[in-house]
């Protein structure tokens, strides 16, 4: 046995227990069954056959249909599209890697996704879906698991499992190829060996690693750091609590360092010129990410990402966060009470990024608190006796009853999305004419959830000479410039879906996927909607579209027109009112005063002191209303998205 520390036994001191809780003796013994043993079936734990049934369920939902919806994400191609590098050439991106996150996500992909590769299976989305379920059904799990150490009992622990997993919310998030379900479930492992009622270092060193590898999954994870510190100290045997402590947390800086001497061997730890650097991403993620706003204000971008979480569910996430609150007063449940005021505090942080990913891995915490605070009012309820009879109880598991049948039925309303809904056809439909009617040798720029798929088809795989991410084409100069020196005009095709589209703010601000975009005509279309994606092709020699927004508009069987040769252009026409696009000062529009009424939260202009480098002078986001901009002689352009038609007022 260790010296450092021993398990807990039924002679403790009450305050040396797990949560000073005075009727823990220690754990269960084991039965022995009398001579001659009994029947098989007789030998089956009802409570694991539960368990078994309840994660069967959970597992089931989350693979129904898991093929077509929900609509597949770009982020997810990327990430898949990384794993592939790792198994495939040994790097960590198919493009040059730049400290966006750590890879340890990738490389668990890659250890599943590898040797299903080797015997045929091919990568893409999908299959990175499947292994997403398995990292569904272990989190579940492991949020029974945690519930149990927190001493919740057998009923409540499954109810809080199935909470989580069933909720529409969480179907639709821990279906995605999304880095934070995979850290999730290591958070919550090590949460588990916190607060596991064996008080072996081991469980505390392997809290220490799972922490880490979940850092190393998802850099955001490493705000919980004070709730795991809190769960470690309140749950560790008190003659070596700083040892055990102490452990743990240098098993996860030893572990977590990991990545930033990979960074200083590769000579990328901080910043220089002519590469990128772990500093630099460092600050893009803190500073350089433009903010979210603030989640009260209804023209944030903040207050959309939370009322789009709110579409899908509010009863667990608005419950949990109150339970939270209460679990902050309940010793036993402290841990988790603050684990959701800390991942609460970081979301509710005035101009910081929200993504939309964030909510999962707030989700099994307030599963954990809304389970804990509803026992505690069934245990209130139950003490209430009328003339001796057990009225609370009755009155308590009638309640109960009552909330899980209404959630019960919105929740079956929500997730028949699920399991009938098939947004991804367009999808299929279209990857299907691309492998059969457009030439592997060609290039075309996708988003990376076809970049799989068509590099196993044929198509290169080296990013520019076949498939090629269509971030790339700005974002990576310098291989750009190697490999398509004419940028834009080297590209043959264009498959863009609805979300590209959309993104006129990226788009405007990716100058050469703007331009091929204006300078392509559409190929074929299919779907409509957020389900749109058109096939199109781009013709340097045409006349291009006027805006983005404009060559959105555009349908397939209508030829490009092509532009007349050098010298019989007709003289540009000067705009007195013009729509959302980049407008050259002077060419397109005429110094002067503007006027527009925005509708939309995410109108976004600027005035572009320097084409060549897209530096914006003075620019404005999120802002409805009437807007007056005076566009001067100095600007050399005027960058508009999501305004609305501007008029001009004035000189």
């Amino acid at each position: 046995m260790s010296t450092a520390t021993r398990p807990v036994t039924g002679t403790d001191l009450v305050e040396d227990r797990p949560g000073g809780d005075p009727t823990y003796v220690g754990p269960r013994p084991a039965r022995v069954d009398a001579p001659g043993g009994r029947h098989p079936l007789a030998r089956l734990d009802t409570r694991r056959v539960v368990v078994g049934l309840a994660v069967l369920l959970v597992a089931t939902l989350h693979l129904v249909n898991i093929n077509n919806w929900p609509l597949f994400f770009d982020d997810e191609g990327t990430y898949v599209a990384e794993a592939w590098a790792v198994h495939s050439s040994g790097a960590l991106a198919h493009y040059t890697y730049w400290y966006d996150h750590p890879p340890g996500g990738w490389l668990q992909l890659a250890a599943l996704l590898g040797p299903l590769n080797l015997v045929g299976v091919s990568s893409s989305v999908l299959l990175g879906r499947y292994v997403m379920v398995l990292y569904t059904v272990v989190a579940a799990v492991l949020v029974f698991k945690l519930c149990r150490n927190l001493g919740l009992r057998f009923p409540f622990a499954v109810g809080a499992m199935l909470l989580w997993a069933l909720c529409p919310l969480v179907v639709f998030e821990a279906r995605q190829v999304m880095l934070d379900n995979m850290a999730t479930v290591w958070l919550l492992g090590a949460f588990v060996c916190a607060t596991s009622r064996r008080q072996y270092l081991s469980r505390h060193l392997l809290a220490g690693a799972c922490f880490a590898v979940a850092i190393l999954t998802k850099e955001t994870t490493a705000v919980l750091a004070p709730a795991l510190l809190y769960a470690l100290w309140t749950h560790a045997y008190r003659a070596t609590r700083w040892f055990s402590v102490m452990a743990s947390v240098m098993t996860t800086a030893l572990l977590a360092s990991v990545y930033p001497l990979y960074a200083a061997l590769k000579l990328e730890l901080v910043s220089g010129p002519g590469h990128v650097s772990l500093q630099d991403a460092i600050a893009f993620q803190l500073g350089g990410r433009t903010g979210s706003g603030a989640v009260w204000q209804p023209t944030s971008v903040a207050y959309d990402t939370v009322r789009s979480w709110l579409f899908y569910d509010q009863v667990l996430l608005l419950s949990g966060l109150v339970a939270g609150l209460v679990c902050i007063a309940l010793r036993r449940l402290r841990v988790v009470g603050l684990s959701l005021l800390i991942l609460a505090a970081v979301a509710l942080r005035p101009g910081g990024y929200l993504p939309l990913m964030y909510v999962i891995v707030v989700l099994p915490f307030a599963a954990v608190a809304v389970a804990g605070v509803g026992q505690g009012l069934f245990d209130l309820l139950s003490r209430v006796r009328v003339r001796r009879l057990p009225l609370g109880r009755v009155v308590a598991t009638v309640a109960v009853v009552a909330v899980t049948a209404s959630v019960g039925a919105q929740w079956a309303v929500k997730n028949t999305d699920a399991l009938t809904d098939r947004p991804n056809d367009p999808y299929y439909a279209a990857l299907d004419y691309v492998k059969t009617n457009v030439d592997p040798g060609s290039s075309i720029l996708v988003d990376d959830s076809y970049w799989n798929p068509l590099v196993d088809a044929g198509w290169g795989s080296d990013g520019w000479h076949g498939a090629v991410w269509y971030f790339k084409l700005d974002l990576d100069p310098v291989a750009r410039e190697a490999s398509l020196p004419d940028g834009w005009k080297d590209v043959d095709y264009v498959l863009v879906n609805d979300v590209m589209v959309q993104n006129f703010d990226g788009l405007s601000k990716l100058p050469q996927l703007s331009e091929g975009y204006r300078h392509s005509w559409v190929v074929e279309e299919w779907g409509s909607g957020q389900t749109r994606v058109q096939l199109r092709k781009i013709e340097a020699g045409m006349v291009p579209y006027g805006t983005v927004g404009e060559a959105a508009q555009a349908r397939p069987g209508v030829p490009p027109v092509m532009a007349p040769e050098p010298g019989t252009e007709a003289p540009a026409q000067i705009r007195s009112s013009f729509p959302d696009g980049q407008w050259t000062v002077g060419e397109s529009i005429a110094p002067g005063t503007y006027r527009t009424t925005s509708t939309s939260s995410r109108c976004y202009w600027a005035k572009i002191v320097d084409v060549a480098t897209e530096e914006p002078g003075v620019s404005q986001y999120g802002r409805k209303g009437r807007l007056t901009v005076k566009v001067t002689a100095q600007d050399e352009a005027f960058l508009t998205t999501r305004c609305g038609t501007w008029q001009k007022v004035g000189r």
